[in-house]
């Protein structure tokens, strides 16, 4: 009930406030009033809401381009040391830098001073061209530095700043580094684990110039004063700043509350962030901040806010001059309006009380006492009764009206709807079209530029309005550019190419460019629209591509040389030589000339490696290489076909087989003259020479490579056969001795194992025919050819090494014998002689053989007597005495066969156990 009698009261006072109180204020007075309220409120509004909302804009603007900026310059940090980074890891897992920190752990004073020295010099040949490197210096597994000339002030800094160095399992530890002298710098510190231990050697230190981070920061676009730095959270202090303007930040830096925020942000691992601080001026700032990952660095940005707001304070006052100038306009046309609208409005009232006394009986009194009714003090009153006359006849017309605008609205909304549809859709793809577009004039000038188009200029799109593409952005292909669209203009052809033009921040855009032609009503070309897709990446592919081919190119390049030359020499291998030696075969064949091959192996080769080293040896190669292309002609093949054997080809000789001998034996002799120089290995000059087998081939005559190769094999060996350092060619005699020479080898060999061996006696006299002894000879008796005499078997079974098997058996066959005869009185005093080689004394366990064979069939040791020949003295004559004296040890009689033959002095027969 009270809520009811509220509501009446306060309809009650609406009422009278509406119907008769503002009606007694004329309408014009009322207009005034009204206009005033209705221009200035929304205007004070909206003034405010935009003052609010453009201070959130700008701060939330400013977080966003800070965040960014700071990422990217950790970026770019973190890509120089990741060059630095890479550098520093190549050289420390270098074998210069490993020997050398092995040297001074482990060797003497002198060694470890030479390694000083080399490391010293390491640094240097790594380092010395890179201006921003201050210091340099390698420390041994102490962490003691290995240069003695540095100051022992950078000695105490270069210690402190490792010992603060956490252990990263071999990744390098950035931090800031004070040298003791007040100058702050950036230290890096890598530790040199051995690549053969997996221990820690020691540790490479760089000092790092903050200049050479500093020039990242000329790339960065600051503006509105910001200030860009980078903050060691670990101590506070600005170790990067920039070098192109008066540097200012580094009392910002210091203020408690932002250290303390990045500290924080470091603790608890949170890599960015953008806060506000007040510095002891209590100035507010806005600050975003990064970490450099792997360190307790932060790329810090810091702007002023009293800078931010300076635009938008500017703008606040601004709205505040316009509400002022608002209010006195709004006044002014305000009464225009009011006399506008009232003095017609009176002229109509007059109109309708005239039109009203013009009626007839009963309609004008009704009329005009209704008028009286309603009339009020202000126009509207006076008027209402005059359109309640009129209300009849305006309503027929108004229904007609109505039904045509309801047919018309109808159409034009359906129309409507259907441009709108269209336009949005057009606009929708232009504007999110990632594709640039733009449309020119006549004058190559832009009449319209998309977002798209404008987001890759700096300057966007007003900057790109109404300007040439020669005028902005420019570019090397600019002319051709603007010659094609004066082209689509007179022609009115369709045309399409690739366009490469500068964006943002320097960087080069490849784009695929279609000019489209834009004609009006009657045909005439207007403009010209220019549809450009980015095409970089594609681009780049391709390039990438071609250097991939041109790199495999190069690949098939040197796989095809290393597969067909040899590494030491450059010479064709044996593969090669094949296939050239093939090639020549087939060519001998068809025309009738012949060709040579000519074997070469180096004399005692071995000796050289065993006594100068493998390198000398190398290096010898070498030379033989070179000085045999000197012997032979440009077209003539000089082959290394493995260790010191070389293949020589000679084409296109004589047809006359005896002339290409003669042919061949020059180029032979040429290079045993060439090969006999001395050669120059080191610090020494050394001596060669060479064995040279040749073998013809061609003259209408048809051998396989191998036969050939084989052939000239064979005549080397001869060559070496008779002396060594001569030429031989070969013949179907040496072919005839190699092959019985391998099927003797074989045979023997099975006869060994097939004990095909017998031992012959042959008795000892005295003049009186008494029995003295016995000499044990050997035979071997051959399925075919009967009793074969040791003079023909014996010297293959030395070169092939079967004599030591077969001299066993002859001394365990001996000794058997001896055992045997010591049961027959005629013959148990007899002394059995067994002939024993050089190869057979020269073992090192003979003589525990020859005890062992003595005892194992128990015979009495004097009964066994040792023939020994003279070439056993020639080699190593206190080691033979000693064998031999250890021989007569046992019991075993020596005695020495064919005295007289060698060239061993008689004066070996007085220091003999004979």
């Amino acid at each position: 009930l009270q809520m009811s009698s509220t509501i009446s009261l306060i309809k009650s006072a609406l009422e009278y406030l509406s119907l008769h109180l503002l009606r007694r204020i004329e309408i014009r007075y009322r207009l005034i009033n009204s206009f005033i309220l209705l221009s200035l409120l929304p205007l004070l509004i909206s003034g405010y809401i935009s003052y609010v909302e453009s201070s959130k804009a700008i701060e939330e603007k400013t977080r966003t381009f800070s965040t960014e900026m700071v990422k990217q310059v950790s970026k770019n940090v973190q890509l120089r040391m990741a060059q630095i980074d890479a550098e520093s890891e190549n050289l420390v897992l270098s074998d210069r830098v490993q020997d050398a920190l092995a040297d001074v752990a482990d060797g003497n004073e002198m060694t470890r001073s030479a390694a000083r020295q080399s490391l010293t010099r390491t640094l240097l040949d790594n380092y010395g061209s890179f201006d921003f490197i201050n210091q340099k210096y390698i420390l041994d597994k102490d962490n003691n530095i290995l240069d003695t000339q540095v100051f022992a002030q950078l000695t105490h800094g270069v210690v402190g700043f490792v010992r603060r160095a956490p252990d990263l399992h071999g990744r390098p530890y950035w931090g800031s580094y004070d040298n003791g002298v007040g100058q702050q710098s950036l230290g890096m510190l890598r530790a040199i684990i051995s690549k053969s231990s997996n221990k820690l050697i020691g540790n490479l230190f760089l000092v790092i110039r903050p200049e050479h981070f500093s020039t990242i920061f000329d790339d960065v676009d600051l503006g509105n004063g910001t200030d860009i730095f980078i903050l060691d959270a670990s101590n506070g202090k600005v170790i990067v700043w920039p070098n192109r303007k008066p540097f200012n930040a580094t009392e910002e830096a210091s203020e408690a509350t932002l250290i303390a925020k990045v500290a924080h942000s470091m603790q608890s691992r949170e890599q960015s962030s953008f806060v506000t601080f007040t510095d002891q001026g209590q100035h507010k700032y806005f600050a975003a901040y990064t970490q450099i990952p792997g360190t307790s660095w932060f790329v810090v940005s810091t702007i002023p806010k009293d800078r931010l707001t300076a635009e938008v304070q500017s703008v606040r006052n601004k709205i505040v001059l316009i509400g002022v100038l608002g209010f006195l306009f709004s006044i002014v046309l305000a009464y225009i309006v009011s006399r506008s609208i009232s003095i017609p409005l009176r002229k109509l009232v007059g109109k309708m009380r005239e039109t009203c006394k013009d009626a007839n009986g009963i309609h004008v009194e009704n009329a005009t006492s209704n008028l009286h009714e309603i009339e009020g003090p202000d126009e509207l009153g006076r008027l209402a009764h005059s359109f309640d006359v009129m209300q009849v006849a305006i309503s027929q017309k108004i229904q007609q009206i109505n039904e045509i605008n309801a047919s018309l609205e109808q159409t034009v909304e359906e129309r409507t709807a259907a441009l709108v549809s269209r336009e949005q859709e057009l606009r929708t793809l232009i504007e999110n079209s990632p594709d640039t577009i733009a449309r020119y004039d006549r004058n190559c000038r832009r009449l319209y530029v998309n977002p798209a188009f404008g987001e890759m200029i700096d300057g966007g799109v007003p900057g790109m309005l109404g300007r040439k593409p020669s005028e902005y952005p420019g570019g090397q292909d600019v002319a051709l550019y603007e010659s094609l669209i004066n082209e689509v203009f007179a022609t009115g052809e369709n045309t399409q190419f690739e366009l490469k033009w500068p964006a943002k921040n320097g960087r080069e855009i490849c784009s695929h460019i279609r000019l489209t032609a834009e004609r009006d009503g009657a045909g005439n070309v207007t403009s010209v629209l220019a549809i450009g897709r980015d095409i970089t990446e594609l681009n780049e592919s391709r390039a990438k591509l071609r250097q991939a081919n041109e790199k495999l190119e190069r690949m098939n390049v040197q796989l095809q040389t290393l597969a067909t030359s040899d590494p030491l020499t450059q010479l064709p291998n044996r593969r090669l030589l094949l296939d050239r030696l093939r090639h020549a075969s087939a060519a001998s064949h068809r025309t009738g000339q012949t060709g040579a091959l000519l074997f070469i192996d180096l004399d005692d080769f071995k000796t050289i490696n065993d006594t100068l080293g493998h390198d000398s040896g190398d290096y010898l190669l070498q030379q033989v290489a070179q000085r045999l292309k000197d012997c032979v002609r440009e077209g003539d093949t000089v082959a290394r076909i493995g260790g010191d054997e070389f293949v020589v080809m000679l084409e296109d000789l004589s047809k006359d087989r005896l002339e290409a001998a003669a042919q061949t034996e020059a180029v032979g002799n040429k290079i045993l003259v060439s090969l006999n120089l001395p050669y120059q290995l080191a610090s020494r000059k050394c001596s060669n020479t060479p064995s040279i087998g040749v073998t013809l081939f061609g003259g209408g005559q048809q051998q396989s490579v191998d036969e050939l190769l084989k052939q000239a094999d064979i005549a080397m060996y001869h060559s070496k056969k008779f002396g060594r350092n001569t030429l031989h060619f070969f013949d179907q005699l040496m072919q005839d001795i190699i092959e019985a020479r391998v099927t003797n080898e074989i045979e023997l060999r099975n006869s060994f194992e097939n004990k095909q061996f017998q031992l012959h006696y042959q008795i000892q006299v005295d003049s009186l025919c008494h029995a003295l002894g016995a000499e044990a000879l050997i035979r071997w008796n051959h399925s075919k050819r009967g009793a074969v005499p040791p003079a023909q078997f014996i010297p293959l079974a030395e070169e092939t090494g079967l004599i030591l098997p077969i001299g066993q058996w002859v001394l365990d066959t001996a000794c058997a014998q001896i055992k045997a005869w010591a049961h027959d009185t005629l013959t148990r005093d007899l002394v059995l002689a067994v002939n024993v080689c050089a190869k057979q004394f020269r073992q090192a366990d003979f003589v525990a053989q020859v005890q062992s064979c003595v005892q194992r069939h128990v015979i009495d040791p004097t009964r066994l007597k040792l023939e020994l020949t003279e070439s056993i003295l020639l080699e190593d004559i206190e080691a033979t005495i000693a064998t031999m004296n250890a021989l007569k040890a046992i019991g075993v009689q020596l005695s020495l066969d064919d005295f007289g033959t060698g060239y061993s002095s008689l004066q070996y027969l007085k220091r003999l156990p004979l």
